[in-house]
């Protein structure tokens, strides 16, 4: 998109009032429920140790925010190169996985709301412990119900353009085939 200017995959959608309207109140949805155990952090005075589980929360989200990494600079490396021009990105990460940009993004999603839930859930019990914990994973959850919708083709047609334009290219359809969709043993 930086390249080209657009995002073709958005033009038809964004071609109308309808279309842009649906994409900007899921986008607003997606960043309001992300943000929810941060926000609930925000709004708690209780201040809980980092311990083990918060060690271990933060290094899931710093491994995501790595993968994540790496997955971009793989994929603009191997676009960057012309000799690779109408070929799929299966290098990096992405010999890993089809989708790794979607695993760091869960990663880190997950691991921030691991680092949130300690203090967000201290001092609750019974009916208002579930409601901060199920208010708190509801972001985490969207992510993972949407990112596994866009992986799967259910959410947009990435499934079908993919392999329209990959489909006759070597080795393509034992990538997909045989490459985790989101994490490396999910295929």
């Amino acid at each position: 998109a930086i390249k080209t200017g657009h995002d073709a995959r958005l033009d038809e959608l964004l071609s109308t009032i309808p279309g842009m309207t649906t994409f900007w109140l899921i986008s607003f949805l997606w960043g309001w429920l992300v943000i929810s155990p941060q926000t609930m952090l925000a709004g708690s005075a209780v201040n809980v140790p980092l311990g083990i589980w918060g060690k271990a929360a933060a290094a899931i989200a710093v491994t995501g925010i790595l993968i994540e990494t790496a997955a971009d600079l793989s994929k603009w490396s191997f676009k960057s190169n012309p000799a690779n021009k109408g070929l799929f990105c299966n290098v990096g990460v992405w010999k890993w996985s089809q989708h790794p940009n979607y695993a760091g993004n869960l990663m880190i999603w997950y691991g921030v709301t691991g680092l949130c839930l300690p203090a967000v859930l201290h001092g609750s019990a019974g009916m208002v412990l579930g409601r901060k914990l199920v208010s708190a994973l509801v972001g985490p959850a969207f992510l993972t119900l949407l990112f596994n919708g866009q992986a799967r083709g259910f959410i947009a047609d990435a499934v079908e353009a993919a392999e329209a334009r990959y489909g006759s290219v070597a080795g393509y359809k034992d990538y997909v085939t045989n490459t985790g969709l989101i994490f490396p043993w999910d295929k």
